[in-house]
Formats: structure tokens, C-alpha cells, sequence
């Protein structure tokens, strides 16, 4: 399940790093990046059994 979570590193990074979704124009894609990264997050907390 390692994948879950380089995905979600991946993902945070791009919103962080990215100079295109730095445009204030793409800030709805930014946030849904976000949270996508936050539900593969606690994704990979449930596969390792953790609360």
C-alpha cells in the first residue's frame, strides 16, 4: 500500500510546487488535489490498521 501514499506525496507536492496550478485561476483544482491526497491519506491509514 506504499502506493497510496507516494501518490498522495505526489500530489501535495504538485499542489505546492506547480507554477501552472499556482494561478489563481486554478485554485478549485488546487484544493481538489488537496483533498484527494487527504482521502488517499487516510486511505493508507486504513490498510495499515491504523485509527
Amino acid at each position: 500500500m506504499n502506493v497510496l501514499l507516494t501518490t498522495a506525496c505526489a500530489l501535495n507536492t504538485q499542489s505546492l510546487d506547480s507554477v501552472y496550478l499556482a494561478s489563481p485561476e486554478l485554485a478549485a483544482l488546487r484544493t481538489r488535489l488537496d483533498e484527494i491526497a487527504d482521502e488517499l491519506h487516510r486511505l493508507q491509514a486504513d490498510a495499515a490498521g491504523c485509527p
